[in-house]
């Protein structure tokens, strides 16, 4: 049961998270500078339920066991569903990458290089991040060249946190992105802690926890007026680590499945 209902529960979260957010963008703002306010309670009630669901999902993560200790144990699907919400999530990197290089495309090549070189460079990330998604989906689990894949699309993540923030750093509001670089930071701690299987260190608990809050903050912070990539984006690791998220819960609690 654990392996579908704290996901959806980070789901629930998250959707809750997105009410709010989408509550605070329309309400919370000054109307002679048209800042968001922090003395609002949309605001105050954003904030308690991002905490509340850390703590939950904290909790909730501790309670997991921590039988997978190599990447077969912890990534090896039985059931097509966990491989298909991944796969659905690696069509979404797919199509953020698309989005990302027709921006280039209209801003013109080869000075958009230049000008844009943050996009540029987080372009050519995503075209490798998405092929290694795929890669770590098909290879369900199986010993091969595991190490390298999850390592480019958690770089890809930590390049995709630098371009969140350029983007918006000449908001003077924090509170306008700030759930945009919580989802980024919690899908980077993701990527981390995914990485850790295939190099030996596993943390199966961490791991889920982090898996759980980046559903639930990426999912909130699609309320956010962002850039159509930035939104495709956040909701293909949402389903990319919903899938993971009830792969990993499930694969802790047995212990059958070694390395191969």
């Amino acid at each position: 049961m654990k392996k579908i209902l704290y996901p959806l529960l980070a789901l629930a979260l998250g959707a809750a998270g997105y009410l709010l957010r989408t509550r605070q963008l329309a309400e919370a703002i000054h109307p002679d500078t048209g800042l968001l306010i922090l003395a609002h309670p949309a605001t105050y009630a954003l904030i308690g339920l991002t905490a509340g669901a850390a703590l939950v999902l904290l909790i909730l993560s501790l309670t997991v066991a921590s039988e997978a200790q190599n990447w077969y144990a912890a990534f090896h699907a039985d059931s097509p569903l966990p491989r298909l919400l991944s796969y659905i999530g690696a069509l979404g990197f797919g199509a953020t990458t698309l989005l990302v290089l027709y921006l280039l495309t209209l801003s013109g090549l080869p000075y958009s290089l230049l000008e844009l070189p943050f996009q540029s460079f987080f372009g050519l990330l995503m075209i490798f991040a998405c092929a290694a998604a795929f890669f770590l989906t098909g290879r369900n689990g199986d010993s091969g060249s595991t190490s390298l894949a999850p390592v480019i699309p958690g770089f890809t993540c930590c390049v995709w946190l630098v371009l969140t923030y350029h983007s918006n750093a000449s908001n003077p509001s924090v509170m306008a992105f700030l759930w945009q670089l919580l989802a980024v930071i919690a899908a980077c701690m993701s990527w981390y802690y995914t990485a850790g299987f295939a190099f030996q260190h596993p943390h199966p608990r961490r791991t889920v926890f982090f898996y759980l809050m980046t559903i639930t903050l990426c999912i909130t912070a699609l309320a956010d007026r962002t850039e159509l990539y930035q939104q495709v984006l956040l909701a293909s690791t949402a389903l990319w680590f919903l899938g993971r998220s009830i792969l990993l819960v499930d694969n802790t609690q047995y212990s059958g499945k070694r390395a191969s």
